[in-house]
């Protein structure tokens, strides 16, 4: 059962209702009026607009009048009841605006993303256009590279062959001309036509002309060229003449005089050439460096020569697992004792540092051991244990035999040649080092004649 508030019976009429003084009920203020307060007694204590009557406008009482009129705000009217409310328009311009901002904000995203589209269409051709200029570059230098190429390959046909130059001193492998090309004396070493089924020998043969097109010094013998024999198709290469021959030759002959100063100038030339050769990046290490090896010039300059077994060292050593069993090329002097040949070693047995043949892993100071050999060539003019012949001399070797030094010949010559052979590799100087102390001891005029007596 509900309750009617305007006929309820009350002591205190509540907010909205009033009670008349003939009787206790209260009622309900007509027009959806308000009372001030509660308690209200009187009809005419119905003079306030209920809240938010009008919504948009200020609400008007009229004593005693009608419903309660409103005066609507600014840009709002008056509907059928007299309540203020949004006009229609009002509510298109705003569905308008809603629209056109929708379609702009679509019109940015396609902006958008057209011009990430774009952008990246963009990254892509300019990859695109550095992989093509790359390519370019490649394709130029590929190009370069066989200009090169051809720049270094010569004409059998352009060179006369004279005579052979290296009968006292034979090749395994080769043979060593005096020819003429292009109105100029050169060497010319051939690879033997019996030995090119032998595909290390023709690697060997490619690895020196390799070696030699890349390096230019006075003290390194100077290449020509190379190609091929239109009569046999054997390979060749063209380099540098050198009248006097080899090292080996001119310290053998005791026809020639040779004085102390000679002697460190043939010392001096020897280790700048193989300055320059280790100071390559990387590193080349020449792996046979011995007197037949030095060539002499018509101004008795000595050249290295001889680059088939050279090789590059990278971090600082050469493994020797790499190299183990390989054979060394020697086109242009044999061993001076054949029966020490040792065809799976590297370099030849006399003047190679005992690392190798211990099999552990070598660099650039295997060089300077066979350059200190070299120095006793040079002061003794002998050749290297002559007088040690033995059975085991490899192990002799490996054990710190070296060549016969009297022991009261002790000068700087004979320290630093001692300092180059030694057996702990960082006991060896390099061949800057050995460079500058040879060319000290010039300047001092040093007497270096060792082994005055024959043993």
């Amino acid at each position: 059962m509900t309750t009617d508030l305007s006929k309820h019976l009350c002591t205190d009429c509540l907010l909205g209702y009033y009670s008349s003084s003939s009787n206790s009920t209260c009622s309900k203020c007509p027009n959806k009026l308000m009372t001030p307060s509660t308690g209200s007694t009187s009809r005419s204590n119905c003079s306030q607009c209920s809240p938010n009557y009008c919504h948009y406008g200020t609400c008007t009482v009229a004593l005693q009048g009608p419903a309660p009129s409103c005066t609507c705000h600014f840009g709002f009217t008056k509907d059928n009841e007299g309540l203020c409310t949004v006009p229609a328009y009002y509510i298109a311009a705003i569905g308008f605006l809603v629209g056109i901002l929708l379609i702009v904000l679509v019109v940015v995203l396609m902006a958008k993303s057209r011009k990430a589209k774009k952008e990246h269409n963009s990254v892509v051709r300019i990859k695109d256009s550095e992989i093509n200029r790359r390519q370019m570059i490649v394709t130029y230098q590929n190009n370069e590279i066989a200009q090169l190429n051809n720049t270094w390959t010569i004409n059998s046909r352009e060179v006369k062959l004279r005579k052979r130059i290296d009968k006292d001193y034979p090749g395994v492998y080769g043979e060593v001309y005096e020819a003429e090309y292009r109105e100029i004396v050169v060497a010319v070493k051939k690879l033997q036509k019996e030995h090119l089924p032998i595909n290390r020998l023709y690697l060997e043969f490619a690895r020196e002309i390799e070696v030699m097109k890349t390096i230019r010094h006075p003290n390194i013998v100077w290449f020509l060229g190379a190609g091929r024999h239109h009569d046999d198709d054997c390979p060749f290469l063209v380099v540098e003449y050198m009248p006097r021959g080899s090292l080996t030759k001119i310290l053998s002959n005791q026809e020639i005089v040779l004085d102390d100063n000679m002697k460190l100038r043939f010392a001096i030339d020897a280790a700048k050439g193989m300055r320059f050769l280790h100071s390559q990046r990387p590193p080349r290490i020449h792996r046979d460096l011995k007197s037949a090896n030095l060539l002499v010039s018509t101004r008795w300059v000595v050249k290295v020569a001889d680059f088939g077994t050279a090789r590059l060292v990278r971090d600082e050593g050469v493994n020797q697992e790499a190299v183990r069993g390989e054979g060394f090329l020697d086109l242009t002097a044999p061993l001076l004792r054949p029966e020490y040949h040792l065809s799976s070693g590297v370099g030849t047995p006399f003047w190679c540092a005992p690392e190798i043949w211990r099999g552990s892993g070598y660099g650039t100071p295997a060089d300077v051991y066979s350059f200190g050999i070299v120095m006793w060539e040079i002061c003794s003019r002998k050749i290297p244990y002559y007088d040690q012949i033995c059975d085991h001399l490899m192990t002799a070797i490996m054990n710190g035999t070296r060549p016969t030094v009297p022991e009261n010949d002790q000068n700087d010559y004979i320290q630093l040649m001692k300092a180059c052979w030694s057996g702990n590799v960082n006991c060896r100087p390099t061949f800057k080092d050995i460079v500058l102390n040879l060319e000290e001891m010039s300047e001092k005029s040093i007497s270096i004649e060792i082994l005055h007596h024959e043993n």
